[in-house]
């Protein structure tokens, strides 16, 4: 009997982060170094998403399909929390 390999279904979405950041989301992060930045800023909670895979080696991050949303998520978290601070200082 032989058997055909699938691959994982978890596996099959990933794709390189820089790749990603071009093709989905150079309209946030127009630099790769504005993407470097806030992965740097985020990491604890992009890794703990599990949209982030990083690798230090030439083929760079993955991420996986869930990382717009999470992306987004922090981003208008920030935003939110920026606007109320600037209210607080017109106090």
């Amino acid at each position: 009997m032989s058997q055909t390999s699938k691959p994982d279904a978890g596996l099959a979405g990933l794709r390189r982060a820089s790749r990603w950041r071009e093709e989905s989301a150079s309209n946030v992060f127009s630099t790769l170094s504005a993407w470097e930045w806030f992965k740097r800023q985020h990491f604890r909670e992009l890794i703990e998403s599990g949209q982030l895979i990083p690798n230090r080696g030439r083929r760079g991050d993955l991420v996986a399909p869930g990382i717009d949303a999470v992306v987004e998520e922090i981003l208008r978290r920030e935003a939110t929390g920026n606007t109320a601070a600037l209210l607080r200082g017109k106090s």
